[in-house]
């Protein structure tokens, strides 16, 4: 029995590999892509934002938000 450039295998040998290759890439492009269309983040707050919104809320005292601003500007 001869055996071709493609060994004892046949085509089987050659497309097997190949096609698994072409399915990861695809697998892996798919992922990248899903990516790209999460949000990162809505939007990026400073932390004086943040302190500003809390104290909108009633989470913090207006004398706790002038001191942690106070705290921020000598950081």
């Amino acid at each position: 029995m001869v055996e071709g450039m493609m060994g004892g295998a046949g085509m089987a040998g050659m497309w097997i590999p190949f096609l698994s290759g072409m399915a990861f890439l695809t697998w892996v492009l798919a992922g990248v892509l899903r990516r790209k269309e999460r949000p990162v983040a809505a939007r990026a707050a400073t932390a004086e934002d943040v302190l500003r919104e809390r104290l909108a809320r009633g989470e913090i005292s207006p004398r706790e938000f002038e001191r942690a601003l106070r705290a921020l500007k000598n950081s």
